[in-house]
C-alpha cells in the first residue's frame, strides 16, 4: 500500500472514528455498539498498515476525540479500551499462545476497567450517585468478564470477515 493510500485510509477511518464517537456522546441508545464498531476501525488500519500505524491512528484518535467530542465519557471510553483494545488483541493474537492468550485479554480488560472505574470517579462523584443494583458487586464484575469474552468472540468474527472479504494481500 503506498504512502498517499494508507493516508487517505488513516484519514477517512479517523473521521468515521469521530463520527461515531459524537452519535455515541447524542445518542440516547446503542452506544457500546457504536464504540465497538470505533474498536473495529482501529484493527482495519492495522491489518492494512501495521501495528505501528494502528498505534499513531489510536493516539490521533483519541487527541481529537478528547478535544472534539461532546461529553467526554464517550471520549474516555474510547481512549481506555475501545481505542487500544484492536492494538492489544492484534499483539497479544501474534505472539500469544491458546488460554495464554485469554488471561492476558482478561488482565487487559480488568486493567481498562478498573481505570475506567477510577476516572469516572474523578469525572463525576460516584459517592453521590444513590445506584440501586439488585446484584452484589461479584456478580456484576463476573458477567462483565463473560460480556468481555462475547464482545473478543465478536471482535474475531469481525477480523476473519474483513480478512476474507475485504483485505487483499497485496505482496
Amino acid at each position: 500500500m503506498t504512502v498517499s493510500k494508507k493516508i487517505t485510509l488513516g484519514g477517512i477511518l479517523s473521521a468515521t472514528v469521530l463520527i461515531l464517537l459524537y452519535l455515541a456522546s447524542t445518542l440516547p441508545t446503542s452506544r457500546l455498539f457504536l464504540l465497538a464498531l470505533c474498536s473495529f476501525a482501529v484493527s482495519a488500519v492495522i491489518i492494512e498498515t501495521g501495528v505501528k500505524n494502528g498505534i499513531i491512528f489510536y493516539l490521533a484518535t483519541s487527541i481529537l476525540a478528547f478535544l472534539l467530542v461532546p461529553g467526554k465519557s464517550m471520549a474516555a471510553l474510547y481512549i481506555l479500551f475501545f481505542g487500544i483494545y484492536g492494538i492489544a488483541k492484534a499483539i497479544i493474537e501474534k505472539h500469544g499462545i491458546g488460554i495464554l492468550q485469554y488471561i492476558i485479554k482478561l488482565v487487559i480488560f480488568n486493567l481498562s476497567f478498573l481505570m475506567i472505574y477510577l476516572a469516572s470517579g474523578i469525572i463525576i462523584d460516584i459517592s453521590d450517585l444513590e445506584l440501586k443494583v439488585p446484584f452484589p458487586a461479584w456478580v456484576i464484575v463476573a458477567g462483565l468478564q463473560f460480556a468481555f469474552l462475547f464482545y473478543d468472540y465478536v471482535f474475531t468474527i469481525v477480523i476473519t470477515f474483513y480478512y476474507d472479504h475485504i483485505h487483499h494481500d497485496r505482496r
